[in-house]
């Protein structure tokens, strides 16, 4: 449904319309003022100066935490895989924060008061007041799913043996950029989209467009056939899209690659989740989605 403005016919309608566009810009927003003490125990190699400033930067930092919260505090992963029927598990955590919402104004001069505590600890206590909102992200609800041996819907699966082609099914309500990756390994994740052989460092994409990527039915495209020299291996794939363009972490070729094998790069798992953890704090139109699935060893 189609609507227009065409004129407004009076000068009280116009401060109506005006007054109610001012009121919800300011909705949207929602500033608040806050206030906030707060102690810095700072090292003795530092100057009142560099203390005054840590102390200010970190107050504005837990102000915005205790009202809004932080994005991300750690990523847990976990790799699995069975090998002569024993169960191997790999686990670690990445810890990284960054708070929601953003220091807009201070408002007056902060206050900063000095003490010595147990003789050998120097404290700068600032009390600061600003202008503080949100950060509202705008993540885009794409679809995505593993397709077995095929590029119809009717594909579809989390379950793979050796030799079989994997396709990876992908629609965005929206145009921007996607990457793929897979973890294969406690230590190594894949890039799988874009390859070495894109133009380009993402994969741009069109809005609502049904894509399939790896698919056997195109012959213009490179197949991804599956292999595991164990009993069952649990692998997880990365589809990261944005509205806006992104940088790719830096990553390195395979040595030795196979003719048979996919030209793609590689980087450590925790340099690519510590990537992805800065970049969707950055980026607040960045979507992630994880698809997991297993691969089994071909009957002998």
């Amino acid at each position: 449904m189609l609507f227009k403005v065409k004129k407004i016919l009076c000068p009280l309608c116009s401060v109506i319309v005006l007054s109610l566009a001012v009121q919800l810009t300011v909705c949207a927003q929602d500033i608040r003022i806050r206030e906030i003490t707060y102690e810095y125990v700072y090292p003795d190699y530092m100057s009142r100066e560099q203390a005054r400033s840590a102390a200010v930067e970190k107050a504005k930092i837990k102000l915005l935490a205790d009202e809004y919260g932080t994005l991300v505090s750690s990523v847990t992963n976990t790799t699995i895989s069975s090998i002569n029927g024993e169960s191997v598990s790999n686990t670690y955590e990445i810890g990284e924060s960054e708070v929601q919402g953003e220091w807009l104004e201070t408002i007056g001069e902060p206050v900063v008061k000095w003490d010595i505590r147990n003789g050998d600890q120097f404290v700068a206590i600032v009390t600061i007041k600003g202008k503080i909102r949100e950060i509202v992200r705008n993540t885009v609800n794409f679809d995505c799913a593993l397709l077995r041996n095929g590029s119809d819907d009717s594909c579809e699966s989390s379950f793979f043996t050796s030799n079989d082609n994997m396709s990876i099914k992908f629609r965005t309500p929206l145009q921007g950029y996607l990457a793929v990756y897979v973890i294969e390994d406690a230590a190594t994740v894949r890039r799988l989209l874009p390859t070495n052989s894109s133009k380009g460092n993402l994969i741009p994409v069109q809005a609502n467009k049904r894509y399939v990527f790896f698919s056997p039915d195109d012959p213009s495209q490179n197949n991804l056939s599956l292999y595991t020299d164990k009993d069952i291996e649990y692998d997880r794939l990365y589809m990261i899209f944005s509205t806006d363009s992104f940088i790719l972490p830096a990553d390195e070729t395979y040595p030795d690659l196979k003719s048979w094998e996919l030209p793609t790069n590689f980087i450590s798992d925790k340099e690519f989740q510590s990537w992805l953890i800065k970049n969707r704090k950055r980026d607040d139109r960045m979507s992630v989605k994880i698809l997991d699935f297993s691969i089994c060893k071909s009957a002998e």
